[in-house]
């Protein structure tokens, strides 16, 4: 039977085939049907009534009829329609769902008919659109005979109606790695020679898929948006228009639209900060850039909107890691609270403990509420888990359900933990003794939880620092004709490798051309705008042919604030050859040259001293920071020539003051700097993208770059051990008091029938106690300052990192140190306390005159005599000896002598690497000697604006480089004693 039914299809198709060749005008379709059923035989008959033309549109009906064994009843069969053709299908009879999917994914199951178009405008073949048909069938009836089940389906009719039709260029869209772009129509037909068939009467309508490969330790993963976009207003006539701008636009306001709503979501967090206000304001800039090209035919348009969903993504990734890490580590939190709420009644409430517990809970989850954005956080989550359909798709749809289901079962874990163990602390008799000698030792107790909650707190700080970039300033000049800004692409790529001698940077952070995009969007903030690019060009002058180093400027920028006219026989209202090129194509002054295809007039010609000329921010015009050398052109054109396949090395904008600078530079940097700390399994990657800046003003030309991501590493955890430790021998120490107060109430308690372990329990659980008490309110103390410092910065540059589980390793130190404190015994405590010759050593080292400035006190003195001696060393011996340290310490790499009649001053301008966080902290080392005393006492002044954030253990270790490279001094100078000595002949 089944053999019989395949013939009839073949000779079905055959006949169709037959039809199709004879049909006017010629037009073609082919119809497959594949019917999809359970495991066993499937029985399927197809009676197709006729084919449709543009001209004679008929109807083809297909009646199925499928065998079903007994154990396969309630399987959902479904049939697959394939139909090649320029055709639009619509499918009447039952209520009719039509939804686009992404290809490859069958993902549905429905209960009605569907339709479902999945067409890639990249993948169709030469005049054929494929249109993946999937019909659900409805059962209409089923009976049973000799042992078989019969199942009847309802009849479905598939209609071919004719399109309308305009035409557009390439609708071809795509982005540079690591993200993709994908776009599915529904309702819309391409055909090769770029016409497009919108079919009626539904609105046609786009599915687009944003994706982005993020690296991490265990391979890469996608992070994937998907979103629609209406296209129900394409134009209804014929003719040509511009799809692909209008799809950029259309895609481009949907990115706008949800980076405000995470910005939004970000404030209803508390955490909003000024810099996603400047991000939202590049997106759009280079939105307009990217349908600004695409509307003129450049192919560059592809990286301005590369750039912009690079800028979402950011806010995206930090946001959806945020809320993961909340949604995970609240559950902990919340019991944790609970079983504080209930030690609290239990200490200080006589009656109705139970009811003070629940108005504890409520009062600090208010509290929680109200100042920790992650307890807010962990709110919204639930939300967005709750919406299957959510606009931001914060967390993926295929693991949905996983988290729901993680989530309900921490949550109920928790809240399990928390009931049984305030059920215990508030019905226990047991624990009611420990907690009265808590009520009568007030103060010791008070001051156990002062030192646990100190260590507490700054593990909170600590584990709560705000991320951003790091930047890096050096001085050019100290003076500038002009307010300036000039801009290089600066791609961030610094590896930090874990090794067995610690962590080493190799960073290959690298000058990068710049994109038209990035220039039309930038020459916004300034009228006045220079841009640097060059190409290696085709000129053709008759029937001479050659290629040269093109490099286009804008020629009136650069003879009214550079000296261009020195350099240049002729004007500049055309092209200029150099003198070579103007001899080797012995041209002449108003002749016509071909570059690329265009016509330009000679105008002039430049010497080879043309590659002395400087910028404005005192660079050579011509040099090439991406491969670092200077170039002299040969050809130099205007603007006009530009596209997308030259090469941009820098952008300068002329601005009118210092605010007008401030302005620009905060909305094209801080909006357009993306960078990102990725995992890897021996270390960790900051990788970006910024612009490095050169900026004249009042106070000179200063370059300013991003060069790092600061928070990403992990933090100074050994200064934090140091401290937990102390933490641990002031606990023992107030607890070998409490022990020794309360002995007489030990040997009461024993006679009256206390076992060892009674009082060993008492010791535990009022550690415990303690640790819990002291971890909250350390963690409530750390959220006041974070929360203070946001406030205070108020543009914090990335999201700052969810620290719950900083709190949960608060709450475990604490509780564990206390613990430990309770054990240690009396002795061992006391033998470990801090030595006093250690404060000795420490007095005197260094004054503080401020948060950036550290004076050294004098340690040596010298003679009048010794001044050059003194000069020479610290030239030489003393910034050798700084910079023999190894991978961290200073780093000294440059030096300045400044000398008056009354005070010398050596500078050195360096940077500190800390061998906790393998950062560089910017800092310049300054030596002072006033030449008008008899003993000439050299006075060291250490100068950062980072010093504030240095540990102290990273400070000290600074101070004692210092002091140690200056000691050498003694030696040095007995050498050179000892030199003089020697006769002359001898030497």
């Amino acid at each position: 039977m089944f053999n019989k039914t395949l013939l009839t299809v073949i000779i079905i198709v055959l006949i169709l085939h037959i039809q199709l060749l004879h049909a006017k005008p010629k037009s073609y379709s082919v119809i497959i049907f594949r019917v999809y059923g359970a495991p066993g035989k499937i029985k399927a008959s197809i009676n197709i009534e006729g084919i449709g033309t543009y001209t004679n549109i008929s109807t083809s009906k297909g009646v199925l009829c499928f065998y079903i064994p007994g154990g396969f009843k309630d399987r959902i069969l479904y049939a697959e329609l394939t139909i090649e053709g320029k055709w639009y299908i619509s499918l009447h009879g039952e209520p009719t769902y039509t939804k686009v999917y992404i290809d490859g994914r069958r993902r549905w199951i429905k209960e009605y008919p569907e339709v479902l178009y999945l067409i890639n405008i990249s993948d169709y073949p030469r005049n054929i659109s494929r249109y993946y048909v999937k019909i659900t069938l409805i059962k209409d009836q089923e009976y049973s005979l000799n042992g078989t089940t019969y199942t009847f389906y309802r009849e479905i009719e598939l209609h071919l109606r004719k399109p309308r039709l305009f035409i557009t260029k390439s609708v071809r869209i795509t982005l540079d790695n690591p993200f993709r772009i994908r776009i599915f129509f529904r309702n819309l037909i391409f055909n090769l020679d770029n016409s497009v068939f919108v079919c009626p009467p539904e609105a046609p309508e786009a599915q687009v898929l944003l994706s982005m490969n993020v690296p991490a330790s265990s391979g890469t993963y996608s992070d994937e948006y998907i979103f629609n976009v209406s296209l129900i207003d394409l134009p209804t006539y014929g003719g040509f228009f511009d799809l692909r701008t209008y799809l950029i636009r259309k895609i481009g306001n949907v990115i706008v639209e949800r980076y405000g709503e995470m910005v939004g979501l970000s404030r209803f967090l508390g955490v909003s900060a000024k810099v996603y206000e400047y991000k939202l304001h590049a997106i759009k800039g280079l939105l307009n850039a990217s349908c600004y090209m695409s509307k003129s035919g450049s192919q560059g348009f592809n990286t301005a909107l590369t750039k912009a969903v690079a800028i979402y993504f950011e806010l995206r990734s930090s946001l959806r890691h945020a809320m993961l890490q909340s949604f995970l580590y609240m559950p902990m939190v919340i019991a944790c609270i609970f079983i504080f709420s209930s030690i609290i009644s239990k200490i200080f409430i006589e009656k109705r403990r139970y009811i003070v517990t629940a108005l504890v809970f409520i009062a600090i989850l208010m509290i929680m509420f109200t100042y920790s954005y992650e307890f807010r956080l962990f709110i919204y989550t639930w939300r967005e888990l709750s919406e299957p359909y959510s606009s931001l798709q914060l967390i993926p749809g295929a693991i949905r359900y996983n988290y729901i289901l993680a989530g309900a079962f921490t949550l109920l874990l928790g809240l399990f933990a928390s009931v049984f163990f305030s059920y215990i602390i508030l019905s226990s008799d047991r624990l009611n003794y420990t907690y009265l000698i808590f009520k009568r030792r007030k103060l010791r107790l008070a001051l156990i939880i002062v030192t646990v909650s100190i260590v507490s707190s700054a593990i909170i700080v600590h584990g709560a620092f705000i991320s951003g970039p790091v930047e890096k300033v050096s001085y050019r000049s100290q003076y500038s004709e002009y307010y300036f800004i000039t801009f290089y692409g600066y791609l961030i790529n610094r590896k930090y490798i874990q090794t067995v001698d610690g962590i080493v940077l190799k960073d290959l952070s690298k000058y990068t051309y710049l994109s038209l995009g990035e220039y039309l969007w930038i020459s916004n903030f300034s009228s006045d705008s220079n841009v640097v690019t060059k190409k290696i060009v085709k000129v053709s002058y008759g029937d001479k042919t050659t290629y040269l180093n093109a490099y286009a400027l804008n020629l009136s920028f650069t003879a009214k604030y550079l000296e261009f006219y020195r350099y240049v026989n002729g004007s500049i209202n055309g092209a200029l050859l150099s003198s070579r090129a103007f001899n080797e194509l012995n041209i002449s002054i108003g002749n016509s040259i071909s570059v690329d295809g265009i016509s330009y007039v000679v105008s002039g010609y430049f010497n080879y001293s043309i590659i002395n000329l400087k910028d404005l921010d005192g660079d050579p015009l011509f040099r090439d920071p991406v491969k670092g050398v200077f170039e002299a052109p040969d050809l130099i054109v205007p603007l006009n020539a530009i596209d997308s396949t030259w090469a941009i090395i820098k952008i300068s904008i002329i601005l009118n003051s210092l605010n007008d600078i401030s302005k620009a530079l905060t909305y094209i940097r801080e909006g357009g700097t993306v960078i990102r700390g990725i995992a890897e399994p021996d270390g960790f990657n900051i990788v970006g993208y910024t612009y490095s800046c050169l900026i004249g003003g009042e106070g000179g030309i200063v370059e300013r770059v991003y060069v790092d991501l600061q928070g990403a590493i992990v933090g100074d955890w050994i200064v934090q051990a140091v401290i937990v430790a102390i933490s641990v021998l002031m606990i023992s120490i107030n607890a070998l008091a409490s022990s020794i107060e309360r002995r007489r109430e030990f040997k009461t308690i024993s006679c009256l029938g206390a076992n060892p372990s009674y009082i060993i329990v008492e010791v535990i659980s009022e550690g415990a106690s303690i640790g819990i008490i002291s971890g909250l309110l350390g963690y409530f103390v750390g959220e006041i300052l974070v929360f203070a410092y946001w406030n205070i910065l108020g543009t914090a540059t990335m999201f700052p990192r969810v620290h719950m589980g900083s709190l949960v390793l608060a709450l475990l130190v604490s509780m564990i140190s206390t613990i430990m404190g309770y054990l240690l015994p009396a002795r061992n405590a006391i033998k470990n306390i801090i030595p006093s010759q250690l404060i000795e050593r420490r007095k005197g080292k260094f004054i503080r005159t401020s948060s950036s400035e550290i004076k050294l006190t004098p340690i040596i003195k010298l003679k009048s005599d010794e001044l050059n001696m003194f000069k020479d060393f610290m030239l030489t011996r003393f910034v050798r000896s700084l910079n023999e340290e190894g991978l961290y310490g200073i780093r000294i790499y440059d030096v300045r002598l400044i000398e008056d009649e009354k005070v010398l001053r050596i500078v050195m301008n360096g940077y500190f690497k800390s061998p906790f966080t393998s950062k560089n902290i910017e800092l310049n080392i300054i030596t002072i000697l006033k030449l008008d005393e008899e003993m000439l006492q050299p006075v060291f002044v250490i100068k950062s604006k980072y010093l504030n954030l240095m540990f102290s253990s990273d400070l000290i270790n600074l101070i004692n480089r210092i002091r140690e490279a200056l000691m050498e001094y003694i030696s040095f100078k007995k050498e050179k004693l000892f030199i003089k000595r020697i006769p002359v002949g001898n030497a």
